[in-house]
C-alpha cells in the first residue's frame, strides 16, 4: 500500500522497490538512535536538575554568607561599643579615684594644719609652764635664802617698837642691833626685785 502511494507521487523515481523495501524494513538503527537520544535527554535532564540544585545551594550559600557578613558587622559594632564603654568606664573610675585622692589630700592637709597648730600651742604652753616653774624655783630659792632674814628683821622691828617705852633695856644692845638691821637691810635690797613675787600666792605666781 505504501509503495503504491510512493510510486503514485514519485513516478520518475528510479529507486527499485527492493531498495525501498530494504530501507523501510529495518527500523533498528532508528530505534538505537532514539534510545541514544533518550539516554542523552535523560542525562541532560539530570544535568539540568543537578544544575538547578547547585544554583539553589549556591543561592543558599550566598544567603548564609550575607548573614555571616551581617553578623560579622554586628560583632564588630558590638566590639567597638564594648571598647567604647570600657574606655568611658575607665575614665569614670580614674576620675573617681582622682576625686577621692583630692579629698584625702585636703583632709590630710586640714588635719596636718590642726596638728601643727596644736603642736605649736603645746610648745608655747610648755615654754610658759617651764618659765613659770623656773620663776617659782627662783622664788623658792630666794625665800630659802632671804626669807629668814626678813622675818628676823620684822621681829626686831616689833621688839624695837615694844621696847621704845623702856630705853634702859634697849640701849646696851643698840649698836649690835643697829648693825644687824643694816645687814638685814642689805639683804632686803638684794631681794627687793623679787619681793613682789615673793609675797604673792602660788596660784598667782603660776
Amino acid at each position: 500500500m505504501l509503495l503504491c502511494y510512493f510510486w503514485l507521487y514519485f513516478p520518475n523515481c528510479k529507486t527499485s522497490s527492493v531498495d525501498v523495501q530494504h530501507n523501510f524494513s529495518d527500523p533498528t538503527p532508528i530505534l538505537e538512535q532514539a534510545i541514544i537520544w533518550k539516554a542523552q535527554a535523560e542525562k541532560t535532564n539530570i544535568a539540568v536538575e543537578e544544575a538547578n540544585q547547585l544554583r539553589a545551594q549556591l543561592a543558599l550559600a550566598q544567603t548564609e554568607l550575607a548573614d555571616l557578613k551581617n553578623q560579622d558587622v554586628t560583632i564588630r559594632q558590638l566590639r567597638d561599643t564594648i571598647a567604647k564603654l570600657e574606655e568611658e568606664k575607665a575614665k569614670e573610675v580614674e576620675k573617681a579615684i582622682e576625686e577621692v585622692e583630692k579629698e584625702l589630700r585636703d583632709e590630710f592637709s586640714v588635719r596636718d594644719n590642726e596638728t601643727t597648730m596644736r603642736s605649736d600651742k603645746l610648745k608655747a604652753e610648755n615654754a610658759a609652764l617651764e618659765k613659770k616653774v623656773s620663776r617659782l624655783a627662783t622664788i623658792n630659792t630666794l625665800w630659802g635664802v632671804y626669807g629668814p632674814g626678813l622675818a628676823i628683821r620684822a621681829r626686831l622691828g616689833s621688839i624695837m617698837r615694844s621696847a621704845s617705852t623702856n630705853s634702859t633695856l634697849i640701849l646696851p644692845a643698840q649698836p649690835r642691833i643697829a648693825n644687824f638691821i643694816r645687814e638685814t637691810q642689805k639683804d632686803q635690797d638684794k631681794c627687793k626685785p623679787y619681793s613682789r613675787q615673793l609675797f604673792r600666792s602660788p596660784c598667782s605666781v603660776l
